[in-house]
């Protein structure tokens, strides 16, 4: 149970160091990290309700597990107000903001389609048009100087 608990959130934060190296636009960065990640959720829109169940209900697990993604969003982030890359925000705020945004539409699918009044179909197309609405909260709180991004 353990070892399956471990795999499945490794699954849920995939590894991007690879991807910071590349891309070193930390805004650009994270609108593809978006993109990515909305699309890797829609194909295991149970994943993340499983890892918050099991997690609840087995604390001892979650020491278990070594999870870098956040770790490693906040490093950029950090490098990147440094850099002036980005407008300074506090990280680890940005990071659960960016991950919650992410993650909330699967965890909290029938809140969501009750709340909207949204058919399975329409809660699809809510979830295709996901990243880009991330995308642009990202791009709005994160270009220095109030100058506007376009979103790709």
């Amino acid at each position: 149970f353990a070892q399956i608990f471990r795999n499945k959130a490794k699954l849920l934060f995939p590894r991007v160091e690879a991807h910071l190296r590349e891309q070193p636009d930390f805004i650009a960065f994270v609108c593809t990290f978006v993109e990515l990640y909305i699309a890797y959720l829609i194909e295991n829109p149970f994943l993340p309700s499983y890892l918050l169940q099991v997690s609840t209900n087995h604390v001892d697990l979650l020491k278990q597990v070594n999870v870098e993604l956040p770790k490693q969003l906040v490093r950029a982030f950090e490098a990147a107000v440094r850099a002036k890359q980005i407008r300074p925000h506090d990280a680890r705020q940005f990071v659960v903001s960016l991950l919650g945004m992410c993650v909330m539409p699967f965890v909290g699918k029938n809140l969501i389609k009750g709340f909207l009044g949204l058919d399975e179909r329409e809660y699809r197309a809510f979830l295709a048009a996901r990243a880009k609405e991330i995308q642009a909260y990202v791009v709005l709180l994160l270009t220095p100087d109030r100058r506007r991004r376009k979103v790709s």
